[in-house]
């Protein structure tokens, strides 16, 4: 049987993330914050036998689906249930590729590999840069190209082109929430990396950023490793996703202590 989860499910839910929770960091997080029954974002899941075998969240307007625990035929399953429901998916490959075969209705425009990559206290590198600090509302017109450079680089579309005004408030919201960080060097920005959802297995890390003509220099090693260092002394763990074929994003991860966890796929269709 397949039906939304409500508050009734949430321990179950939280069991069934809890078998791994590197893999299931970033939909835990999402369940901390934004609540099983908010409407920001919805649970659905796969009983047999009345135990929760499998679940998948979609998250906000992007109905982004992640899919969480069980095998493929489970989410097979939650996507043909599903179906029409999801326009993307991120998650662990195999689990990712059955639901969005099932449940995908749009021709993507994205499909990457990546690999989800996680650090704690005990792996953390020596880097460090004292002058990390969160962004404020005046560093929005220096970090907000920063930002749409990078989602261009990483998905071929320009943000900023698309939807100017919705990305532009949606990276100020990230600043007010202060879950934005900048490393400066003489007035400018050199590096940036954001905050995601952070919840009890711990937090996403996203927009690593270094502009063109400042990287090579270290200051993602520094910067990220002072966020790293911040950040794990209250957490558990930090977990990001990475394009498989960025090997100098993959190289820098690997350096400053990440360690490499299972293959992840991300479909954008919206």
């Amino acid at each position: 049987m397949i039906s939304r989860l409500s508050r009734a499910d949430e321990g179950e839910l939280r069991a069934l993330l809890a078998t791994d929770p590197v893999t299931y960091c970033f939909p835990c997080a999402i369940l901390d914050e934004r609540g099983i029954g908010s409407g920001q974002v919805l649970f659905h899941g796969l009983r047999q036998g009345g135990a929760l075998k499998a679940a998948v969240a979609i998250i906000g307007k992007a109905r982004l689906a992640v899919p969480i625990g069980g095998e493929k035929k489970e989410q097979q399953e939650l996507g043909k249930a599903l179906r029409g429901q999801i326009r993307g998916v991120i998650g662990r490959r195999d689990l990712a590729d059955s639901l969005w075969e099932a449940g995908g209705t749009e021709e993507p425009w994205l499909v990457h590999a990546h690999r989800l990559y996680r650090i704690t206290a005990e792996d953390m590198g020596p880097w460090t840069a004292p002058g990390l600090r969160l962004a404020t509302a005046s560093d929005l017109p220096e970090v907000l190209p920063y930002a749409a450079a990078m989602q261009e680089e990483e998905t071929g579309r320009d943000p900023l082109a698309e939807d100017p005004a919705g990305y532009r408030d949606r990276t100020a919201a990230r600043i007010d929430a202060g879950r934005l960080y900048v490393l400066e060097e003489d007035g400018e920005v050199v590096f940036q990396v954001a905050m995601g959802a952070v919840g009890s297995f711990g937090a996403q890390l996203e927009g690593v950023y270094t502009p063109p003509i400042f990287r090579g220099l270290g200051y993602a090693s520094q910067g990220l490793g002072q966020l790293c260092r911040t950040q794990l002394s209250r957490l558990p763990r930090l977990t990001l996703t990475v394009n498989e074929a960025n090997r100098e994003a993959v190289a820098l991860y690997r350096k400053l202590g990440f360690v490499q966890g299972a293959a992840f796929r991300m479909i954008r269709a919206d």
